[in-house]
């Protein structure tokens, strides 16, 4: 896994999470 996939996760799980609160 490459830095820029990873940073890419990231992304993705902390933009799931922030639109999953109320």
């Amino acid at each position: 896994m490459t830095t820029d996939e990873a940073l890419a996760i990231v992304d993705q799980v902390g933009a799931a999470q922030k639109k999953n609160r109320p």
